[in-house]
């Protein structure tokens, strides 16, 4: 597989409209993290308690039913993926 023996896999889910994006930048750097990203998604996309506010970095936090519906499909694919399907 892509992952060397004895490394752990990851995935990263990010926001496409998220400007928090540290993360992100380092994880274009190796090409092992499997990285998604939500369209059209905010900061804290599945968050309903803090929707619509504004996080102390300034990312505004709007909840997506759709974006945290897909981010859930991202994990349960990569979870099948490395530790296979569950019963």
């Amino acid at each position: 597989g892509p992952y060397p023996d004895g490394s752990i896999p990851l995935m990263e889910i990010i926001a496409e409209k998220d400007h928090y994006s540290v993360s992100c930048e380092r994880a274009k750097l190796n090409p092992r993290i499997e990285i998604r990203v939500i369209a059209g998604a905010h900061h804290a996309f599945d968050s309903l308690e803090y929707s619509g506010k504004t996080d102390p970095a300034g990312n505004y936090i709007l909840y997506s039913a759709a974006g945290t519906k897909e981010a859930r499909e991202h994990t349960r694919a990569f979870l099948e993926k490395h530790l296979g399907k569950s019963r």
